[in-house]
This record gives C-alpha cells, sequence and structure tokens, in this order.
C-alpha cells in the first residue's frame, strides 16, 4: 500500500509529511518556520575578572522565536458523542506550495471513518461519473446551436473580452468559438490554471483518500447521485437560458484573474492554518465555476430535482448514519463555509453541532475516544 506521508530516517529531526498529488516533494521544515537559535559563549567567570576588573557589557540582539506552524486547520464539530474533524480547504492552489500536513494526518489517524464532501455523481447505463460534465451524452450539448459562434452569442464588449482571454492563453482551438459562452469560459478557467501550474481540489481529495486507506479507514461516500434513466429525454429537455449563460461567461472570466493574483498569498495563510489572516477573511471568492452549476440544474431541471436540496439533504442524511456507528468522522467543507459559518458548516451547526477551530500537528495527536457508540 503506498505511502502517502513520508518520515525522515531521523525521527528526532524536524520533519514534514506530505500528501501525494500536491507535488510537495521539496517540502523542507523551512516551509513553516524555524526556531531561531542564540549561542552565547560563556569565558570562565574567575579567569575574565583578572582580565578586567569592570568588565565591559554588550548587550545582545534580541532574538523573538517563531514557533513552527501546524499546517492547514482543523476544525472540531461535537454533538454529544460525535465528533466531527473537518479540514477547511481552498481551491485552486499552486503546485508547488509547501505543506506540512501532520495535522491532517493526525485527523485522519484519530477519526473512525472518512466522509466525502458533499457532492453530485450520476448514474447511467451502470456507470458512475464525476459530476454531470462529465457524462458523454452532455458533451455535444456544449456548443451552440447550427453554425452560431461566440461572436453571434455575445455583446461586442463581452467578444472583446473573449479576445483579450484567447491571446492572453493562447487559445487557439477554434472549435472553442463554437461552444457555449460558459463553456468556452470553462476551456479559459482550466488552460489558465494549467499555464500557472495551479490545481485543483481533486488532487487534495485523492491524497486524502490514499491516506485514509493506508489508515485502513472506511470510506463513506456522501455525494448525491443522480440516476439518469431516460437519457433521450433529458437531452432534449436540456436548457440554459442564453442570459445565464452570458451571466457565467462574465462571472468565471471577471473573477479569475483576482484569484490568480493572491492565489500564492491566499495559499501560504491556509497551509500555515493562519485562519486570522487577512487574505483568507477577506479573499476574492474563488474563480467561478458557474458552468457545472448551470449544467448540474439544466439537467436536474428534467427530472424536478433541486439539486441543492438534494445534495444537502443525502450528506446530512449520510452524516447521520455514519455518526449512528461512528464516534469520530473526518471529512473537508470549503474554509469560506467555515470561516464565516455557511453552507454546510451552517448545516452543521443547525443539527446541533458546537464547533471549536483547533489546529492539532502531528506529534501532538487528538486525545483517544471509543470507537463506537454504547
Amino acid at each position: 500500500m503506498e505511502h502517502v506521508f513520508e518520515r525522515p530516517a531521523n525521527p528526532s529531526a524536524s520533519h514534514v509529511h506530505s500528501m501525494p498529488g500536491l507535488n510537495m516533494d521539496r517540502l523542507r521544515t523551512s516551509s513553516i518556520g524555524l526556531i531561531g537559535l542564540v549561542l552565547i559563549a560563556l569565558s570562565p567567570a574567575d579567569g575574565y575578572a583578572r582580565d578586567q576588573e569592570e568588565p565591559s557589557i554588550t548587550p545582545l540582539r534580541t532574538v523573538h522565536a517563531t514557533p513552527p506552524r501546524p499546517g492547514p486547520r482543523i476544525w472540531k464539530f461535537t454533538k454529544g458523542y460525535s465528533t466531527v474533524l473537518v479540514l477547511g480547504t481552498v481551491q485552486p492552489l499552486r503546485k508547488g506550495l509547501f505543506i506540512d500536513t501532520r495535522s491532517v494526518e493526525a485527523a485522519i489517524s484519530a477519526s473512525d471513518v472518512v466522509l466525502s464532501p458533499p457532492g453530485v455523481t450520476i448514474e447511467h447505463d451502470g456507470g458512475f461519473f464525476g459530476g454531470l460534465l462529465l457524462w458523454p451524452s452532455i458533451r455535444k450539448l456544449k456548443f451552440l446551436d447550427g453554425d452560431r459562434t461566440l461572436r453571434d452569442a455575445l455583446t461586442g464588449a463581452e467578444y472583446a473580452r473573449w479576445n483579450e482571454l484567447k491571446h492572453r492563453y493562447n487559445l487557439r482551438d477554434t472549435s472553442i468559438e463554437r461552444m457555449r459562452p460558459m463553456y468556452a469560459a470553462w476551456k479559459a478557467h482550466d488552460t489558465a490554471l494549467r499555464a500557472s501550474e495551479i490545481r485543483t481540489g481533486s488532487h487534495l481529495s485523492k491524497a486524502i483518500l490514499q491516506t485514509a486507506r493506508r489508515h485502513r479507514k472506511p470510506i463513506v461516500d456522501a455525494r448525491f447521485s443522480v440516476p439518469v434513466k431516460a437519457a433521450k429525454q433529458t437531452i432534449q429537455n436540456f436548457h440554459i437560458d442564453p442570459a445565464l449563460d452570458r451571466r457565467c461567461f462574465a462571472d468565471a472570466t471577471s473573477s479569475l484573474q483576482p484569484w490568480l493574483d493572491r492565489v500564492d498569498e491566499i495559499g501560504r495563510a491556509w497551509a500555515d492554518g493562519d485562519i486570522e489572516a487577512d487574505v483568507l477573511l477577506h479573499a476574492p471568492s474563488s474563480p467561478s465555476r458557474c458552468w457545472v452549476r448551470l449544467t448540474n440544474d439544466a439537467v436536474a431541471n428534467t427530472m424536478n430535482l433541486n439539486l441543492d436540496v438534494e445534495s444537502r439533504t443525502h450528506w446530512l442524511e449520510a452524516l447521520r448514519s455514519t455518526t449512528s456507528r461512528h464516534n469520530i468522522v473526518f471529512t473537508t467543507l470549503p474554509l469560506e463555509d467555515l470561516l464565516h459559518s455557511k453552507g454546510m458548516a451552517a448545516a452543521l451547526m443547525e443539527e446541533g453541532y458546537t464547533s471549536d477551530a483547533r489546529a492539532i500537528a502531528g506529534d501532538q495527536p487528538f486525545p483517544s475516544y471509543p470507537t463506537s457508540v454504547n
């Protein structure tokens, strides 16, 4: 079984573990701060007195030691016997970001089970797809009707913005000109992230799952599965309002650069667990991925489903079922939700949980708990 966190040969030395998939092979203790050491050479008192009756005193410069950062912050939600340990996540992140992941491993190791974050999958013809955008039947719907192009679908100002993005990110695929505006924005978004060596949260999710397997922790998929039984009818009824399509294009293209401009500051503060940092408290919204929501809603509407309600309800039901059998559950939620008490973080509070944001380093493990509910 693959080792997700590699330990150094010398256990007494300062050490940092890394999750695969996050490109942190160069991670060193310098990434979390070093404690300054002042070495003072002392001479025997009597010998010094013989040379100088009144020895002069040279004041030493004050050195302030900085303790190592504990890594990304772990939230602890409690309700009766149940404890939910939540890693607050941000995305996207720079590939080379240095992260001390001992706190994450400590939380997973202390847990009885790992619960996936809320999400949506699609079940069709016996197969599962990690989201409606990956459903093969949806691919042909990414393009405009007939011979229409982005020049026809966008206003003059919007198309000028699109031309700017094409040149900035070297988008040469001519088929993009035939895409719906929101899907063209999707292509620009992914191209910009790759060019900036930035990754989305899927790499962190995979690393967490690998760590859970290494610690032999059960994994519960709490995503809501959309059963698409009448694919042809679903495709025929697929509809996205052109105004919403264009608004998505505007939101996605305007929110991308502000995040890229601050991605390093945001990533470092998150990796250090510095949730009081202004860059996290007032961070720009993550680059909009509105095309996902619009696609999900368009498919769900053909089945009279509200995916927001369904995914939230399904996740809470999975949480209740899991905590009825296990005392300690590990999961992840967006850091923005945890910092501002919204989304599923607010749902946990509504469920009767109380929260405590604590950062636990790998050498300060969580206290032990019973492994089952009496």
